[in-house]
C-alpha cells in the first residue's frame, strides 16, 4: 500500500498558522480527520503520549508525517486553490 498522499498543507499569513495556538480538540481533530479519510490507524491515546500542549503548527506536521503523511507547509495564495490537489487544509488569515 502506498503512501497516504497528503500533498499540502497551505497557510496564508495566520498568527494562529504560525503560533502555538492550536486548541488540543483542533489539533486532534485535524490528525484523526485526516486518518480516517486515508484509512490509516490513529489512536488518540498514542497521539497524546507522543505530542502535547502547546500544540502549533510545526507539531501538526510532525504528526501528521509520524501518522505517514506526505506534508509540504507553503504560503500559497487564493487565487491558486482551484490548482490544489484535494486534500488540502487551509490556515486563511485577514485580507491583506
Amino acid at each position: 500500500m502506498s503512501t497516504p498522499s497528503f500533498s499540502h498543507l497551505f497557510r496564508r499569513s495566520s498568527p494562529a498558522a504560525e503560533s502555538c495556538e492550536l486548541t488540543h480538540e483542533t489539533f486532534f481533530w485535524i490528525v484523526q480527520s485526516l486518518c480516517a479519510v486515508h484509512r490509516t490507524p490513529f489512536s488518540s491515546a498514542l497521539l497524546a503520549q507522543q505530542f502535547c500542549a502547546p500544540y502549533c503548527m510545526r507539531l501538526l506536521v510532525e504528526a501528521l508525517e509520524q501518522a505517514g503523511f506526505d506534508v509540504k507547509p507553503r504560503r500559497r495564495s487564493l487565487k491558486r486553490l482551484r490548482t490544489l490537489v484535494a486534500p488540502v487544509l487551509l490556515w486563511l488569515g485577514p485580507a491583506a
